[in-house]
């Protein structure tokens, strides 16, 4: 087993619109990705369960050209809100970091 975070050239999460989340899953190589994508370790329903969401509030895009995942999140806060910690969002990748990958 090995933790995504170990795979992946890098995590990283971001706003995507005023209430919604985006963390990019990039790999080093292509064949780990195929991988990753092929195990369905980052699925709409992986996900969702991993940030407590329901799965129509995910998208997962798999990028085969550039051998990264892209999710979509809604987020439990609008951005600026005064209950939001995150604003920038940049520690909302945390979830994926600790996911175990069974190679």
């Amino acid at each position: 087993m090995k933790k995504l975070v170990e795979l992946a050239k890098f995590i990283r999460s971001t706003h995507d619109g005023p209430a919604g989340i985006t963390v990019d899953v990039i790999f080093r190589d292509r064949e780990t990705y195929q991988k990753v994508k092929n195990l369905g370790i980052l699925s709409q329903e992986a996900c969702a369960k991993l940030y407590n969401l329901q799965p129509k509030d995910v998208t997962v895009h798999n990028m085969d050209t550039v051998s990264s995942i892209k999710v979509t999140l809604k987020s439990p806060v609008v951005s600026g809100d005064p209950e939001c910690c995150d604003y920038a969002m940049y520690q909302q990748n945390a979830p994926l970091l600790s996911v175990e990958v069974p190679l």
